[in-house]
């Protein structure tokens, strides 16, 4: 949200059919930044198993972008490094949610395990 004019220049080149004032750029990267977290709150409060599932389709989804990706590469080589550190660490995440201590803890419901504080 600090760069909206950077947002909207990129929207524009992207979908240059749509005339991209700043208020619907903001409703767009604000309805983004929504649908990205509503998986992540579906993990953090409810251990629900399968939003796991779906931050990982989520995270192979991305894939789609490889193209555009490299594209960037062309004309921005620091968008370039954010957008490929921000895809890897995507899949990072997904695969720390399949990782045995993360299936004990969705298999707890994420209660936390008294035993475990003695």
């Amino acid at each position: 949200m600090a760069n909206i004019s950077g947002h909207q220049a990129l929207l524009t080149r992207t979908i240059p059919e749509i005339v991209w004032s700043r208020d619907l750029t903001i409703v767009v990267v604000s309805a983004r930044l929504s649908v990205a977290l509503i998986p992540i709150a579906l993990v953090w409060f409810f251990a629900a198993r399968f939003a796991r599932w779906m931050i990982a389709l989520l995270a192979f989804g991305r894939l789609i972008n490889l193209p555009g990706l490299f594209a960037m590469l062309g004309y921005s080589s620091s968008m370039f490094a954010l957008q490929s550190t921000s895809m890897a660490l995507a899949f990072i995440a997904a695969a720390l949610l399949f990782t045995p201590k993360a299936n004990d803890w969705f298999s707890n419901k994420g209660r936390t395990n008294a035993a475990i504080f003695e």
